[in-house]
């Protein structure tokens, strides 16, 4: 097996990502996420995420609603313009399995995968015990309708 360097990187207010370009370039994955400003109006926030989309830094967007359930709604941004952009410049979409996320819903990670975007699914995990989460995952990818070919860290045996 290969091992991977990555890192999730932080999209800043005005779409750049908060680490040197150099780091970025010398790591094989990076993941970027928007951990602040989650209430800028829907045109700022569709801004920001094409910019750090299209940087050519970024190989999954993270978590990319920032939602918490029953604790936080999601981001406002255009879908569309988000999801076009990430299938132009090939930046997967993470499903955030943790379930006080489960970011994207089932209805987005569809949509998403229609408009051509390829698609993670990421534990979150902060301790060993979390990685269970993954399962809710797949049980949002399933609901979905995605394929295996859908969903990038995904392979069949055989």
């Amino acid at each position: 097996f290969r091992v991977l360097s990555g890192v999730e990187v932080d999209i800043l207010a005005d779409g750049s990502l908060d680490l040197p370009d150099e780091l970025l370039d010398s790591l094989d994955w990076r993941v970027g996420s928007v951990h602040a400003a989650l209430r800028q109006d829907g045109g700022e926030m569709t801004r920001r995420l094409v910019k750090a989309i299209s940087s050519g830094r970024l190989d999954t967007l993270g978590h990319p609603t920032g939602r918490l359930l029953c604790r936080r709604k999601a981001s406002d941004f255009d879908r569309d313009a988000v999801f076009g952009a990430c299938a132009e410049h090939d930046v997967a979409l993470e499903i955030n399995a943790q379930p006080s996320r489960l970011d994207l819903s089932a209805e987005d990670a569809e949509a998403a995968a229609a408009a051509g975007c390829r698609l993670t699914i990421g534990s979150d995990a902060h301790a060993p015990g979390q990685m269970d989460a993954l399962r809710f995952g797949v049980g949002v990818a399933r609901r979905a309708g995605l394929r295996v070919s859908d969903v990038v860290n995904c392979d069949m045996p055989g």
